[in-house]
């Protein structure tokens, strides 16, 4: 049966109009895909997918295999030196619009209720400051020197560490000073000659508004149950 001239205009606009929606669809796919695979080891299956794709955009993370950067290593352990920078990163970048803070605020506040003691957050923790102090001791063989850092007044330590620049001795203890106001470390000559230990101590720090409100949080800090 042969067509006549209008059913073979209309057969070719629906044939080019077929082949311009599977080419959109494609290249929607295909956006998608690359969107949102930036690290290989972490797929669109990974539960936590869309949280380190957040931490790799907005400047958290960059990856664990420099200078490639294509592994996230979701299954290796945090250092605590590792969460200092990653936290220090968060509270210097900022990174949070306007939607996201009204957003993360109202969960703050249903969430830590009862880690702050019922205060409201706004009484807690008011502003996060980086502090570091360096210092170079002797050692003597087999014996231990302790550094540290006192964070600003009117602040406690949130979390700190340290790093050392040279050999011969071992981080024996790192840890919060006994009032939170500042963090300290240990190290110990295991070699059998004196060595000189420069070290690198550093600490986040928050200032407290409310001196209730850092009562509370010390009180549920200790707290064997919490």
């Amino acid at each position: 049966m042969r067509k006549d001239p209008l059913t073979i205009r209309i057969d070719r606009h629906w044939l080019r109009l077929g082949a311009v929606v599977v080419l959109l669809a494609a290249l929607t796919i295909s956006s998608v895909a690359w969107a949102s695979h930036r690290f290989n080891d972490v797929p669109d299956s990974n539960v936590f997918h869309d949280d380190i794709t957040w931490l790799h955009v907005n400047g958290v993370t960059l990856g664990c295999n420099p200078p490639l950067n294509s592994l996230y290593c979701p299954d290796d352990p945090v250092t605590r030196e590792q969460m200092s920078a990653f936290m220090r990163r968060l509270a210097e970048n900022q990174v949070v619009d306007a939607a996201t803070a009204i957003e993360s605020e109202s969960a703050a506040n249903a969430d830590n209720s009862e880690l702050l003691g019922n205060q409201p957050p706004e009484d807690f923790v008011q502003d996060l400051q980086w502090v570091e102090t360096s210092a170079t001791s002797r050692i003597a063989p087999g014996n231990e020197v302790v550094f540290s850092v006192t964070c600003p007044t009117g602040s406690a330590v949130i979390s700190g560490g340290a790093r050392e620049n040279g050999d011969g001795y071992v981080l024996t203890d790192t840890q919060p000073a006994a009032d939170r106001s500042g963090w300290q470390v240990e190290y110990r000559n295991n070699t059998e000659n004196e060595q000189n230990a420069p070290v690198t101590v550093y600490a986040l720090c928050g200032a407290y508004n409310d001196k209730s409100a850092s009562a509370a949080f010390d009180a549920a800090e200790a707290d064997p149950n919490r």
